[in-house]
């Protein structure tokens, strides 16, 4: 049976099971709790899907000269320079934005509010989305940075499908989602020598167990490297 399940569902109906014959020992103290000789499954840990520098480029080089395309690449911009959640990008007010002094004030989970800087190209494409975009949709009483010409907020099903759109377009890995501009930026941060704690201080990770999953990406490549490199060497010559 738990063949037919991954770890973490396993887990889950095994700490069901502990806590139903828990509350039966506590009330019933002469019935064995048979249960603890039940354990679980060690969880696989799944690495989050991200893209490399030249995708990045790749992705933001392909958008046209056009309003549509320009308000489509700034949230894509903002997503990966900023490594906000989907949910923050879309709840960002124009007073969260402070592009003179390049900052971004972020509620997270929970309400936990976070600055994050906000890189020269970011301010730069934000910019051009403010004066050459929102303004001309002419959005009026709308408090919501990310506005399409409806006067209606961007929302998480729009960001989701233009991602996908724009992944088959270019034809990358299709697992690649709007979570992964987020995971991007965690780890080109770690790739430039970005402290841990800082990552996740910018990603709004209240356990650093949560960011220390990024180093698991660098620790993959790092053997995927060395491994190429001792093939190499270590290869026989040819008789």
């Amino acid at each position: 049976y738990a063949e037919d399940h991954i770890a973490s569902s396993v887990n889950r109906m095994i700490a069901s099971i502990h806590s139903f014959h828990l509350q039966i020992s506590i009330a019933h103290p002469e019935i064995k709790d048979v249960s603890l000789l039940i354990h679980g499954m060690k969880s696989s840990k799944h690495l989050p899907v991200y893209l490399s520098v030249d995708e990045v480029k790749k992705v933001f080089s392909s958008f046209q000269d056009n309003q549509i395309d320009q308000y489509n690449k700034t949230i894509l911009v903002v997503l990966y320079s900023c490594g906000l959640r989907v949910s923050e990008l879309c709840e960002l007010k124009l007073n969260d934005v402070h592009l003179a002094e390049g900052i971004l004030k972020v509620k997270g989970k929970g309400d936990k509010e976070r600055v994050i800087p906000i890189s020269s190209y970011c301010i730069s494409q934000m910019k051009y989305y403010l004066d050459s975009i929102r303004s001309v949709w002419d959005v009026k009483n709308v408090s919501y940075f990310f506005v399409n010409r409806l006067d209606r907020r961007c929302t998480r099903q729009y960001v989701h499908l233009m991602i996908k759109n724009k992944v088959n377009e270019l034809n990358l890995n299709p697992k690649i989602s709007a979570h992964s501009f987020r995971h991007s930026f965690a780890t080109h941060l770690l790739d430039g020598d970005a402290d841990l704690r800082i990552v996740q201080e910018l990603l709004g990770h209240s356990n650093i167990q949560t960011t220390q999953i990024y180093t698991h990406i660098q620790d993959q490549r790092l053997t995927s490297v060395y491994d190429r490199c001792f093939q190499k060497i270590e290869k026989p010559k040819e008789e």
